[in-house]
């Protein structure tokens, strides 16, 4: 009888048994696989980044309008200029903007842009001018600048990644310098004011792929502000198509728009600049 038991028990107790080992045997194998699906994603994601870097430039031949105006701080006197129409100042020009993206992981980056625009002319004063204290009349030999620098760094986060559409935020910084200048030799006048900012930016950038080959899309970005004594408004926009003749390079073309608007002093003056360039644009692009 109790060899019976025993037989019993061992009988009940081995498959068991076995099983526990079976489960310690695989156990390494479970692991393993965990360890598999890990090196998958970070393989995946890897493969993602193949072309985290990219560099291009483009040409956009804008349509510009600017102008100044200077109001006296203990007066609402104020006098407006509109310099291509009153200075002579080129209203069409090619700015030409280089660009680079950087991407830390498949959803975060860095990315940067910078162009400047300068215009200098010589021209006779069709009209009379008030250029903050000194008024120039018409007939009047002037040479008068306009230089513009603005450089944009910042932080990119994709809240959409997919093979055929792409949305990403970002905040930028923005530098911007801006110079502006009359010079009269024969009645001797001589005035220049600058603008330098450096102000933050946010913004949003839409990609939808077509074609392999061809993919549509377009950002926008803007930031406002008013202190005391200075206040600004930036907006910057554009839509592209871009082909893909090889997977390492994209030719783009399409329309840009950047406006600026600032108050700031300057001497006894608050000088107000207002400027605008619009136009069409192309571009290469290299992926790495």
């Amino acid at each position: 009888m109790k060899g019976q038991i025993i037989s019993i028990f061992f009988l009940i107790m081995c498959p068991i048994f076995l099983q526990g080992q079976d489960l310690d045997m695989k156990s390494p194998d479970t692991e393993k696989s965990k360890k598999e699906i890990q090196k998958e994603k970070r393989k995946l994601a890897r493969k993602q980044l193949i072309q985290h870097f990219n560099i291009g430039a483009n040409a956009t031949y804008t349509f510009i309008n600017s102008s100044a105006r200077f109001e006296g701080k203990n007066s609402i006197l104020s006098a407006q200029i509109n310099l291509e129409k009153h200075l002579g100042l080129a209203d069409k020009k090619w700015v030409y903007t280089g660009f680079f993206i950087c991407r830390i992981t498949p959803r975060s980056g860095i990315n940067g842009n910078y162009y400047q625009l300068n215009r200098k002319v010589d021209n006779i004063l069709a009209d009379d001018i008030m250029f903050m204290d000194d008024t120039i009349q018409k007939g009047t030999v002037v040479s008068s600048y306009f230089n513009t620098k603005v450089a944009s760094f910042g932080y990119l986060f994709s809240i959409l990644t997919h093979q055929n559409a792409h949305l990403a935020l970002f905040i930028n910084f923005y530098f911007a310098q801006i110079k502006l200048g009359v010079h009269a030799e024969p009645i001797s006048v001589n005035r220049s004011v600058t603008y330098i900012a450096a102000t933050p930016n946010f913004g949003f950038v839409a990609s939808f792929r077509i074609k392999k080959w061809f993919t549509i899309g377009g950002a926008v970005s803007m930031f406002f502000y008013n202190t005391k004594n200075f206040s600004g408004t930036f907006y910057d926009l554009g839509i592209f198509g871009e082909f893909y003749p090889a997977k390492w390079i994209g030719l783009n073309i399409g329309y840009k728009v950047f406006n600026l608007s600032v108050k700031f002093p300057e001497e006894n003056y608050n000088a107000y600049i207002d400027y605008n360039l619009r136009g069409p644009s192309a571009g290469i692009r290299f992926r790495f």
